[in-house]
């Protein structure tokens, strides 16, 4: 006779449920937390990925193209200047950058975006240009010219204020207040220039329309002067009360 067998299943004792696993609120954050990390630092490899294929430019690249952008603009600077008074500072190179994106590849020629600015024509330009053969690949007007001062300008804003004697003579009146006596010397003076956009709630400054250098004024000994020239680097007036 063939053997039966009977299945039996224990019976739980009353009051005792069958318990399942559950993962505490604090573990399921932390795994939370932990695939968003991950989320993000795929994305940040793919970015540093593309960004490898856009090396930067060495100081001397950005000299060669600098000198590259100014004899490509200046036939078209004179020509649209013939009309206007010459200025020192004449056409600016403001800023050399290589152009982002993410659809070049290994073996594409680099891109440089070259900003300009006439003071004779009071505009800006952006030039597309190759950044080792220096071709010129496009040109365009911007409307944005309240973009950072380069060295030039800076230079060129601190040595019209240092031979402004009312300027001078406010800062010594300050001092003075403060400390009792006067400056001992002008060395002593230190500036922080930058470019000063007014905003378009000031409709009546000029230098809405033309580059403009504000002026942050300090000691050595980080005294903070109150005054704050502003200078219209077009026509290098100075303007000690506009900034408040």
């Amino acid at each position: 006779m063939p053997s039966t067998r009977s299945s039996y299943t224990p019976a739980r004792p009353i009051g005792i449920t069958e318990s399942k696993p559950v993962c505490p609120p604090a573990a399921r954050s932390a795994l939370l937390t932990m695939g968003i990390s991950i989320f993000l630092l795929i994305i940040v490899c793919n970015t540093l990925a593309t960004a490898a294929w856009q090396p930067t430019l060495s100081e001397q690249d950005i000299a060669d193209i600098s000198s590259a952008a100014i004899l490509k603009r200046l036939p078209t600077a004179r020509s649209a200047a013939r009309a206007e008074s010459d200025h020192q500072l004449g056409l600016q190179v403001l800023m050399v950058e290589t152009q982002e994106t993410k659809l070049r590849k290994p073996g594409d020629a680099l891109l440089a975006e070259v900003f300009t600015y006439d003071y004779r024509t009071n505009r800006a330009t952006r030039l597309l240009m190759n950044a080792f053969t220096h071709e010129l690949v496009e040109s365009q007007p911007i409307i944005d010219i309240h973009l950072p001062l380069n060295e030039n300008e800076i230079d060129f804003a601190i040595n019209i204020l240092m031979n402004k004697t009312d300027f001078l003579a406010e800062l010594n009146h300050e001092y003075e207040t403060y400390f009792g006596s006067s400056i001992s010397s002008i060395a002593e003076i230190e500036t922080k220039v930058s470019i000063w956009d007014p905003g378009k709630t000031n409709t009546n400054s000029i230098c809405r329309l033309t580059r403009c250098a504000l002026v942050s004024v300090f000691t050595h000994n980080h005294f903070n002067f109150s005054i704050e020239p502003v200078i219209v680097l077009e026509n290098a007036s100075v303007h000690l009360d506009w900034v408040q």
